[in-house]
């Protein structure tokens, strides 16, 4: 018998104590199972030739809540592989989640790839001598989203994400302020004969495309960055 404390994300009261302490305890192989809702950890005594850390990971997660195994996640049977699990900010639909698990899984080195958007997570098998956790970072920013390696205090890591989203909320609002603004101006320019006091500057073909330019390319990239991941990783 082998027992450890791990941390428990997402649980946010008090019921999610008995539900995890309860799927825990039909496990095969676990003992006992101890969970602390304030320090966000569970003690759990169970027997490592039976259920494996990974398979603990499994069975939390598989009722909404994620057991962090961190350096320990590298289970007898993976040799040289690698276990790392990554909160991924703006993946927040089964398409998105589809995008990242494409693109993760066309890189060599990669075993395994489990995501999951209503939690906004990827978890990730890979080989370290082939593929750098770099290269994993790089593809799925390049997919349009923020990876954050979930290492650390459960609270630096919740703070990292909090920053992030809040980066994206100020850029959506600093985008549609502007993008109303200008679609405004875009609106009186076309239909000048409604409107007597509008400047004939504005209704040229030049100035309605200057305007345009920001609202189509800028305010509308997303719209154009997934389509562009639509083609490439084959999804729709």
């Amino acid at each position: 018998m082998k027992k450890e404390t791990f941390k428990i994300y997402n649980m946010e009261c008090a019921s999610c104590v008995k539900t995890i302490e309860k799927v825990l305890l039909k496990t095969t192989g676990v003992h006992s199972a101890s969970v602390n809702f304030v320090s966000e950890s569970a003690l759990i005594e169970f027997d490592e030739k039976i259920v494996s850390l990974s398979e603990l990971s499994k069975v939390v997660e598989s009722v909404g809540y994620h057991l962090e195994i961190g350096n320990r996640d590298i289970d007898k049977d993976k040799g040289n592989h690698k276990i790392v699990s990554i909160k991924v900010i703006g993946m927040d639909s089964p398409h998105c989640a589809m995008i990242v698990e494409n693109a993760i899984k066309n890189l060599s080195g990669i075993k395994n790839v489990d995501v999951d958007f209503s939690n906004q997570r990827a978890k990730i098998v890979f080989n370290p001598s082939i593929l750098s956790i770099e290269n994993v970072f790089k593809v799925i920013s390049d997919a349009g989203y923020k990876p954050i390696k979930e290492e650390g205090q459960v609270e630096e890591i919740l703070d990292k994400a909090k920053i992030e989203q809040k980066k994206q909320m100020k850029e959506l609002k600093s985008k549609l302020l502007i993008g109303g603004i200008l679609s405004f101006f875009i609106f009186l320019g076309t239909f000048s004969e409604l409107f007597q006091f509008v400047p004939k500057i504005l209704t040229s073909n030049l100035a309605l495309l200057i305007l345009a330019t920001p609202v189509q390319f800028w305010v509308g990239k997303q719209f154009y960055s997934g389509l562009k991941l639509v083609v490439k990783y084959h999804t729709a």
